[in-house]
């Protein structure tokens, strides 16, 4: 997922830094484990961002010592199997509590304006956190492009794709209509016709699924 987030004060320094801060992001993403004592750094790549992760010299590879924030104690999968071998997870309280206070959306976004860009086979951030985002900001605050993947990547944009969102809001900013996945697919038309590598693939017609298939109730 690629989100842009701009607010109605013009400000062509901000915006210009906002240029810089999203061609970093689509370059490196970085994800701060809870540990301030981590000693070793493993790195990966995925849809051609790359990630670190700072985890302590004693990590046994076991992702579930890391304290989490949720659990699964109470979810019901849908499969026999899954239902009776899964390990079972409680919440640490504290992490729990954090969770809640600072990386929960309220929705509340004021006057800014959010442009967001979705593969729909991402498999790190999945597309069902659209769904969820959508129905608690307000329509008027928010746009979505969806681009239909072939194959799966997390964030796999091209530049036509990601030139097409930044336009997009930019535009909205000067006053511009709202964006929509019609007029962003436009946009990104548009830009391939200037020599901008596409290809665009983002489907107006997309429907967001619902939240509970892959995100089990707990």
């Amino acid at each position: 997922m690629l989100s842009i987030v701009v607010t109605t004060r013009r400000d062509s320094n901000l915006l210009k830094r906002l240029a810089g801060i999203l061609t970093c992001l689509l370059a490196v993403a970085t994800v701060i484990s809870p540990f301030a004592s981590a000693q070793t750094v493993v790195t990966g790549g995925a849809g051609g961002a790359y990630f670190k992760f700072a985890v302590p010299a004693n990590w046994n590879g076991d992702l579930l010592m890391w304290n989490p924030g949720t659990g699964n104690l109470k979810v019901v999968y849908g499969d026999d199997l899954i239902n009776s071998t899964i390990k079972r997870v409680s919440p640490d309280p504290n992490a729990q509590q954090l969770l809640a206070d600072n990386y929960t959306p309220s929705g509340k976004v004021r006057h800014a304006r959010i442009v967001s860009l979705h593969t729909d086979k991402d498999g790190l951030g999945l597309i069902e956190n659209e769904t969820d985002y959508s129905s608690k900001v307000p329509a008027t605050n928010f746009s979505l492009a969806v681009a239909l993947e072939t194959i799966p990547s997390h964030c796999g944009f091209s530049p036509a794709e990601i030139t097409a969102g930044w336009e997009s809001l930019r535009g909205w900013v000067d006053g511009a209509p709202q964006p929509s996945a019609t007029s962003i697919l436009g946009t990104c038309q548009q830009a391939m016709a200037l020599g901008i590598p596409g290809p665009c693939r983002f489907d107006p017609g997309f429907v967001l699924p619902g939240v509970d298939g892959r995100f089990r109730p707990r």
